[in-house]
This record gives C-alpha cells, sequence and structure tokens, in this order.
C-alpha cells in the first residue's frame, strides 16, 4: 500500500523523535529547501540537524495534520513546549520545501481555549473550494490589502474561536487593542 504524502509528512517529524534517520534519508529531496534560518539548503544539511536533534530528548505531539494537493500541513506540540505549524510540499513523493513556525505554549489563555485544542479531523468536504477562497480574499484584501473593515464580512463573530493566547473569540476579540 502507497504512503500518502501526509503519512510521511508525520513521520518526518516524529523521526526527529524516534530516531528513524531512513526517513530523512528516503523521503527529503536532494534540493530540499527550509524556511527557516537555523538549517542550509539540501538534504544534506537536514540529515546534519538530524543527528544534531539525536542528541536531544526531542518529543512530538502531532495534534492534526492536512494533506492538499501537494501541501501538507501539521500542528503538532513539541518538547518544550512549544506549538508548532509545519508545511510541508512534495513532489514526486519527497519533502522539497519546508515552513515551520512555532510559540512557546501558554496554558492560561485569553479566550480559555488551548493553543491545540479543537476538531483533529476535517468535517464538510464538500466547503473546501468555498473555504479556501474565503481564506484566499482574507489573505489578498485584508493581511495583504489592508482592508480591515473587510473583516467583518470574512469572519462570523458568533463562532469564531480564537486559538492565538493572546486574543478572546470573536472578531470584537481579535480586533480589540
Amino acid at each position: 500500500m502507497a504512503v500518502t504524502i501526509k503519512e510521511r509528512a508525520v513521520a518526518f517529524l516524529i523521526s526527529f523523535e524516534t530516531g528513524d534517520r531512513d526517513i530523512v534519508e528516503n523521503w527529503v529531496s536532494e534540493n530540499y529547501t527550509p524556511h527557516y534560518p537555523d538549517i542550509g539548503n539540501g538534504k544534506n544539511a537536514i540529515l546534519d540537524f538530524f543527528d544534531q536533534m539525536q542528541t536531544m530528548d526531542i518529543k512530538v505531539d502531532i495534534r492534526r495534520a492536512i494533506e492538499d494537493e501537494n501541501y501538507v500541513v501539521v500542528h503538532s506540540e513539541y518538547t518544550g513546549p512549544m506549538i508548532v505549524m509545519d508545511i510541508l510540499r512534495f513532489e514526486n513523493g519527497k519533502i522539497v520545501e519546508h515552513w515551520a513556525n512555532g510559540q512557546e505554549k501558554i496554558e492560561n489563555t485569553v479566550s480559555g481555549h488551548s493553543m491545540i485544542d479543537g476538531n483533529t479531523e476535517i468535517k464538510n468536504h464538500e466547503k473546501t473550494t468555498d473555504n479556501k477562497a474565503l481564506l484566499k480574499e482574507l489573505v489578498d484584501d485584508v493581511f495583504i490589502g489592508g482592508d480591515y473593515d473587510k473583516m467583518s464580512t470574512l469572519f462570523n463573530d458568533d463562532n469564531y474561536i480564537q486559538h492565538n493566547p493572546n486574543f478572546a473569540d470573536g472578531l470584537s476579540g481579535l480586533l480589540k487593542d
């Protein structure tokens, strides 16, 4: 049975805990590009980083992984504790690009929600195209274009749950100074 890129992404991240170097050797492209400053480009650079990580007691707790075309987004809790969002891009079954962003875990959040709680499985697959269009509109018009007034048309204020530890639920919580 073929291994999906979602399964490969999860196995890749967990390999830093398990020490399974074969995963990195077999599922990372020679032209691997990490988009963070601690690791150079290429498979050898990630293998060197992998070897350094083996000297630490790393634990990775995957909370959710979402596959979309050639991308996988993984939301995890790492030793530290850190909450991390990894985005991996695949070509021909191998990881070619990797973005990662983490934040120290905060227990007492403004919203009362943890940074990682919530659904772990996608529901309403039939809404994927519409949701992607909505997200693109948010990024293009609000985050890039600066049209913050448009946020009220893009968020369902009564149902907007915030996982950023510094903001309350709802659009009003997001916009509060």
